[in-house]
């Protein structure tokens, strides 16, 4: 019988290093890299329009805020999620702005658009988390 080889798990700091050096799309879940395929364009538009009402909406109360799509967000010391939307203080970024776009403080609020193929995981994992 053979065995698969074991990788040796991953730090939140060597995922940050990994993602600044491929285009490819990258969670850190429990030190393990989980390849992240590419969503569907229903869920890329519905993505885009909540963070443009998103960004509307936090530009007319004045808030020093900012909507992203398809940041990260750590979630866990050795865990890392990319979130399909994602409000944050700009103060949280500022010294940060050239650092691959992985936020290590709570984020205001964290959207997930839950897809049929994900949804125990969306539902139960990334809630968690």
């Amino acid at each position: 019988m053979t065995q698969a080889p074991v990788r040796p798990k991953l730090s939140f700091e060597e995922y940050i290093d990994v993602c600044a050096q491929t285009d490819e799309r990258y969670e850190l879940v429990r030190g393990e890299l989980v390849k992240m395929t590419p969503p569907t364009w229903l869920h890329m538009r519905i993505a885009r329009f909540l963070e443009k009402v998103l960004n509307a909406e936090i530009e007319r109360l004045n808030y020093d805020w900012e909507a992203f799509r398809e940041t990260g967000q750590q979630t866990e010391e050795d865990s890392s999620r990319l979130s399909d939307v994602m409000v944050v203080p700009l103060e949280a970024i500022e010294a940060v702005l050239n650092q691959t776009a992985v936020l290590t403080v709570p984020a205001l609020l964290v959207i997930e658009i839950v897809s049929p193929s994900s949804a125990t995981e969306d539902y139960t994992d990334k809630l968690r988390e």
